[in-house]
C-alpha cells in the first residue's frame, strides 16, 4: 500500500506506513530511504532532513542520501549548508561516471553552472544515447550564454526523444537569445504541444510573438496563460532543476521591453 501511495502522488499518506515498518524493522535502511523519499515528495523537507540523519547512520556514504540532502537543504533555503553537502558529495562520489548527470543537476540547483557544465559533459560521454544528460548540458550552456551549444544539445536530445517539453522550451530560449525569433516561436509552440499548460512556455512564447509584432498571437497566448492557474499547470512544467530557463525567459522579456 505504501508503494502504491508513493507512486500515485500521495507520498504524504505513505509516510506513516513506512514509519510503522521501520519501527518493526529498525535496521532496515530501505524503509528509511522510502520515508525520506516520501517526506521529500510531500514537501516536508525538515522531516526529510531528520530522517536522512538516520539513513546515513545506517548506510554511511550512500550517494542517494547525499544527493537528497543537498536538494532538501536548498528547498528550505539553507544554501550554505547545501554547498557544504555538495562538497562532501563530490569528494565521495564525484568521480563515479554514473553519478555525473545527477551531480550536474545538483550543481545547477546551486547555481554552480560551470561545474554543472563539466559534469554534464561527463554524463553525455558516459551515456551517449540518453536525452537526459543533454538536457543537463543544455541548461548549463544556456545559463553560461553559450546559446548555439545549448541549441545543439537540445536538438540532440529531441533526436533521441521528441516528446520532451523542456528540450523544446530550452531550444526556444536559446534561439530567442540568439535573435532567431521565428525559430524560437516554432520551438516554443512545439513545447506547448507536449505541455499545453506550461506557464513558462506560454509566457515566453507570448513575449516572442510580441517581439515579432504578432500582437494577436501574443494576446491569445496571454489569454491561455490567464486561464491556466498555477495549481493546474502541467506536471511537466519546470521544476527546481530547470527554473534557470524561466529566469532566462524573464530576462529576455525585459530585454525586449528596453
Amino acid at each position: 500500500l505504501g508503494v502504491v501511495l508513493m507512486t500515485t502522488g500521495r507520498a504524504g499518506l505513505a509516510v506513516p506506513i513506512f514509519l510503522k515498518l521501520l519501527a518493526e524493522f529498525p535496521g532496515e535502511a530501505r524503509y528509511l530511504s522510502l520515508v525520506v523519499h516520501c517526506q521529500h515528495s510531500a514537501g516536508d523537507h525538515a522531516a526529510s532532513l531528520a530522517s536522512l540523519e538516520q539513513w546515513e547512520q545506517l548506510a554511511p556514504g550512500n550517494a542517494e542520501a547525499a544527493m537528497l540532502r543537498v536538494v532538501s537543504l536548498v528547498a528550505i533555503g539553507n544554501d550554505a549548508d547545501a554547498a557544504l553537502a555538495m562538497k562532501t558529495l563530490l569528494l565521495h562520489h564525484g568521480s563515479a561516471p554514473d553519478k555525473a548527470r545527477p551531480i550536474a543537476d545538483l550543481l545547477a540547483l546551486l547555481g554552480q553552472w560551470q561545474a554543472s557544465s563539466e559534469y554534464a559533459a561527463r554524463a553525455v560521454e558516459h551515456d551517449p544515447n540518453a536525452p537526459e544528460p543533454r538536457l543537463s548540458a543544455a541548461r548549463a550552456a544556456l545559463e553560461l550564454g553559450h546559446y548555439e551549444q545549448c541549441a545543439e544539445f537540445c536538438m540532440d536530445a529531441t533526436e533521441r526523444d521528441m516528446a520532451i517539453p523542456e528540450a523544446h522550451h530550452l531550444l526556444g530560449a536559446a534561439l530567442a537569445w540568439g535573435g532567431e525569433l521565428e525559430h524560437a516561436a516554432q520551438s516554443l509552440q512545439i513545447a506547448l504541444k507536449f505541455a499545453p499548460k506550461n506557464r513558462e512556455s506560454l509566457a515566453f512564447a507570448a513575449e516572442v510573438e510580441r517581439a515579432r509584432g504578432n500582437a494577436t498571437a501574443a494576446a491569445e497566448l496571454h489569454a491561455r496563460l490567464a486561464e491556466c492557474p498555477v495549481h493546474e499547470a502541467d506536471s511537466s512544467g519546470p521544476t527546481q532543476l530547470n527554473r534557470h530557463s524561466i529566469r532566462h525567459a524573464q530576462a529576455w522579456n525585459e530585454r525586449g521591453r528596453s
